[in-house]
């Protein structure tokens, strides 16, 4: 799944984050276990105060919406597939072609045209779905990319397949199928809060290579915009140039891909290779 708590020690821990964050602050003294580094204000134990971990996801947050906009690939997952979506069920019947109908799938479901299926819905985790491909159910033919229309979705006498899709209240509109389908994904991540009551911050990875001096100078702005005074304006200009460093090794990462102009809404792939 998309959010989930990745165990890697490659990554680095929530208190790899906070225990910079104590000496940026000058508060990594001994605290209340009389352990070194532990700190007496921007403490890791929720059940003293939750400032610490209010400050973390929010930066976490933060670094995220910055991170998915430049296409970061640590916050993309694909190859995600819902599997034997059911046909069109419109107010003329199931399996009736009827242009008026539009089916849908959203974190709630899969709606047909009358009812809500709880059992294909979108992944916990997904932000923003990037494309979509579909293949008839229980064949093992290759998944077939679909186009995203740039103005919609046109009402069709449906067939076999769904042909094209929307992005659309956050939910993948289709014009619907007159078979069982099988859709596969690509999407943009969100990351659930992960500082959160009985999470250890000692063994809780933020699976975001590189990002320790990010998050730590976003938290330490935001302490200081609560604390008020001038020293906001210097914490900022620190987060500001750490955030810069972390998405320009993203951006400049991305320059090596071979990538082609292409018109918005076009069904072409974006990558030269056909992306198949």
């Amino acid at each position: 799944m998309a959010n989930v708590v990745v165990d890697v020690t490659s990554f680095p821990t929530v208190q790899t984050v906070t225990n910079l964050v104590r000496t940026d602050i000058r508060d990594d003294m001994a605290g209340a276990t009389d352990t070194v580094g532990e700190g007496q204000i921007l403490v890791d134990n929720l059940a003293t105060s939750v400032t610490m971990a209010n400050l973390f996801n929010s930066a976490v947050r933060e670094i995220c919406r910055k991170l998915r906009i430049v296409g970061a690939p640590m916050l993309i997952a694909d190859n995600y597939i819902i599997a034997n979506i059911p046909p069109i069920n419109g107010p003329q019947g199931f399996q009736v072609a009827d242009p008026a109908v539009q089916v849908m799938i959203g974190f709630n479901g899969y709606y047909d045209g009358t009812e809500w299926h709880a059992n294909y819905g979108l992944p916990q985790g997904c932000y923003q779905v990037l494309r979509c491909w579909e293949r008839q159910t229980s064949s093992q033919n290759n998944f077939l990319d679909m186009g995203e229309p740039s103005n919609g979705l046109a009402g069709v006498y449906q067939t076999s397949g769904w042909g094209r899709w929307e992005w659309r209240q956050n939910m993948v509109c289709l014009p619907g199928s007159l078979d069982y389908r099988d859709l596969r994904l690509r999407y943009k991540m969100i990351l659930n809060a992960m500082f959160v009551a009985n999470a250890n911050p000692a063994t809780t990875y933020l699976p975001i290579m590189g990002c320790e001096e990010a998050v730590a100078r976003i938290i330490d702005r935001l302490y200081a915009a609560r604390q008020g005074g001038t020293v906001w304006e210097m914490r900022k200009a620190e987060a500001d140039s750490a955030i810069w460093d972390l998405l320009n090794e993203e951006v400049q990462g991305k320059q090596g891909d071979n990538y082609q102009t292409l018109a918005y809404g076009s069904e072409a792939p974006p990558v030269l290779n056909g992306g198949q």
